[in-house]
């Protein structure tokens, strides 16, 4: 009894399993699913709304620490205006201008200017050298203070100075907190009643004015000691800094930065390391009081300034989460009901595949898609069996077609066999052909040499001799014989030089460009000293891989081409310099050879390289019609290439390219 008690909690337990087994469970895998989705679009709910209101969050806390620093900002530069503005005042009163006036009147003036404003440490009045004449508490009166900025600066015009430290003044004014007396000047010139300059009115404004207008803007709020503020100077000296900090004060490294934006806010890291929600604006002045490029900056920690933002993102987080989960739950429960008839068609197609035929699939009468599928899988088994006999008789069908094709791909491999056995039998025939005809014209070129030279020697003689016994035709027709002797033998010469470039053996080296290229032109010598020819060359010029007589022949060939095809009455110009380029993983040498000739048309810059292609008849420009062969043929040997631009009337740009050689001393 125990037995079979445990054997069926067992099977229970199995069940249970597999219903919840979402790798055997349809339900259990779509109530996953729907769980999963439910949970992440709750997460991505919580980081989106939560993302935008912590932005908005940073902006209100960041707007506001820029607004406080913006009222200190104006209320400094309007209390230095009016100060401004009350100084010039002072200087268009008679009684300060009047040179004749009583010393005691212009200090009781000043005094009472000092106790209507006790910002002012202190003011004073001198004459036009400098010396003070009177003053608030009679202090450095008689004394110079020529040497001092604010006495030199206000000679012309009303000035102001930045904060400093007290002077001459350190000792005389009473002190109670034993901190350094900090001054900002403000002075003015003073004019007698004829417009003279007779003098400058100064005053020192105590900087703890600055202070009291920080603290008047911080009293408001709940957590001003959490709220700090600092004035900088237009260098980026610390002129105003928390109490507490007086004596470690904190830089702004990005302070020139922002200094350059004006007014706004963002997340810096101080010189202490810490992150802080900064709020700055600069000062610009206020009407006729330029400023002094002060900038006020307003600090808060920044995780006290985003406490809210992390407070809300806690609460987004946790209500999206809770409703997912019971989206989830519910979603789990629906999916149950949707997948039940699901579970019954699985059931019977499972019997169905055991073959029990007469296993009939349940007919869910709903119209929505488990009824459709119903309905279909019904069909299904209805057409399986004419199925599967329309399938065996396709799949001999495609057996037949099968081996058709078998046959036919064996009949064209051995049809590509015949063919290319015939394509390198041609291809062999060609070459055999080639190295023929080479031999033969290099055999005709050598062999016609010997006669050639026979006639142009009974020629020479035959001038020599008796040139004074013919008349001018005859003497013209032997200078047509030699001449014509000359050009065959030109021409034999080229021939041969043609043909020995593929008989000829080469071996790349590292050939040095500049000194192939003076060796052009020594062959060219006489040549170029004749037609006055200018060569330049842009210098230095790298090594290449190439064979250095052939590369020798084929610049000479390129450079007399630029001395031949010249406008008559011009004098020959060519330039030589090279670019590096990049292609199949190689670094390639572009060596140009710019003329300043009658130039190619574009339609004929690529025959001129063929053999024999004469763009000009022999009487305008002598030649064989050999020598760009000659260059494109060797250049190819050397594994290079060879090309021209040009336009007619507007010279030739010919270039060869020829691997680079990147060992040492590549350059010269």
């Amino acid at each position: 009894m125990a037995f079979h008690q445990v054997l069926a909690s067992e099977k229970l337990l199995d069940r249970v399993a597999k219903r919840f087994d979402p790798r055997q469970s349809l339900r259990a895998r779509l109530g996953l699913t729907i769980c999963s989705i439910a949970l992440v679009m709750a997460i991505m709910a919580s980081i989106t709304v939560s993302a935008t209101a912590s932005d908005r969050v940073k902006t209100d806390a960041g707007i506001a620490l820029e607004q406080l620093a913006y009222q200190v900002s104006d209320k400094l530069d309007r209390g230095m205006f009016e100060r401004y503005r009350e100084i010039q005042n002072l200087t268009e009163l008679d009684l300060l201008s009047n040179p004749n006036s009583p010393r005691s009147q212009k200090r009781s003036l000043l005094d009472r200017l000092q106790s209507t404003y006790p910002t002012y440490s202190w003011i004073g009045l001198t004459d036009a050298t400098g010396k003070v004449l009177v003053s608030t508490g009679k202090l450095l009166e008689n004394l110079s203070v020529a040497r001092r900025p604010w006495f030199q600066n206000a000679r012309t015009q009303a000035a102001v100075g930045d904060v400093h430290e007290a002077m001459l003044l350190a000792k005389l004014l009473p002190n109670p907190t034993n901190e350094p007396l900090r001054f900002i000047d403000i002075s003015a010139p003073v004019t007698d009643s004829a417009g003279q300059y007779a003098g400058v009115l100064g005053a020192h404004l105590s900087w703890t004015w600055a202070k009291e207008i920080r603290d008047s803007l911080l009293q408001p709020l709940q957590n001003r000691s959490q709220v700090e503020v600092f004035i900088f100077s237009a260098s980026g000296k610390v002129l105003l800094a928390p109490i507490e900090l007086q004596e470690r004060v904190p830089s702004l490294p990005n302070l020139q930065t922002l200094q350059q934006q004006g007014n706004g806010y963002a997340l810096e890291t101080w010189s202490d390391g810490d992150l802080y929600l900064t709020g700055f604006a600069r000062s610009t002045g206020y009407r006729n009081y330029p400023g002094l490029g002060w900038t006020v900056v307003v600090r808060q920690q920044a995780d006290l300034a985003l406490a809210p933002v992390r407070t809300l993102q806690r609460q987004i987080f946790t209500q999206d989460l809770t409703l997912g989960i019971l989206f989830a739950i519910a979603g789990w429960f629906i999916m149950r009901r949707l997948t039940y008839p699901l579970l019954a068609i699985a059931t019977a197609a499972d019997r169905l595949r055991q073959g029990n035929a007469n296993t009939e699939l349940p007919l869910i009468t709903s119209s929505d898609e488990i009824g459709r599928l119903s309905r279909s899988l019904k069909h299904l088994v209805r057409t399986l069996f004419e199925q599967q006999q329309q399938l065996n008789l396709s799949n001999e069908q495609l057996q037949i077609q099968l081996t058709e094709r078998q046959h036919a791909a064996a009949e064209i491999q051995q049809l590509n066999a015949t063919l290319e056995q015939k394509v390198s039998d041609r291809t062999a025939q060609l070459q055999e052909i080639n190295r023929e005809l080479e031999a033969f014209a290099y055999s005709v070129s050598h062999d016609l040499r010997a006669p050639l030279r026979t006639i142009r020697g009974f020629a020479q003689a035959l001038q020599e001799d008796y040139s004074d016994r013919l008349d001018d035709l005859g003497n013209e027709y032997l200078q047509s014989i030699t001449a014509d002797a000359v050009q065959m033998d030109r021409l034999i010469t080229e021939l041969l030089a043609y043909s020995q470039l593929t008989r000829t053996k080469i071996t790349l080296q590292p050939v040095a460009l500049m000194a192939t290229i003076e060796s052009a032109c020594k062959q060219l010598e006489m040549n170029l000293q004749e037609k006055q020819a200018e060569i330049t060359v842009t210098t230095p010029l790298p090594t290449v891989l190439a064979h250095s007589p052939t590369l020798t022949q084929a610049i000479a060939n390129l450079l007399s081409n630029a001395l031949k095809f010249i406008k008559p009455e011009s004098r020959p110009q060519a330039e030589i310099k090279y670019q590096l380029a990049q292609r199949d993983r190689q670094q390639w040498v572009r060596l140009w050879i710019i003329d300043n000739g009658i130039g190619i048309a574009s339609s004929d810059t690529e025959r001129i390289f063929r053999i024999f292609e004469r763009l000009h008849g022999i009487e305008t420009y002598p030649g064989t019609g050999i020598g760009l062969a000659i260059v494109r043929k060797s250049i190819e040997r050397m594994g290079g290439c060879v090309g021209v631009e040009s336009q007619l009337g507007q010279g030739s740009r010919f270039w060869i390219e020829l691997p680079l050689y990147e060992g040492a001393g590549s350059r010269e």
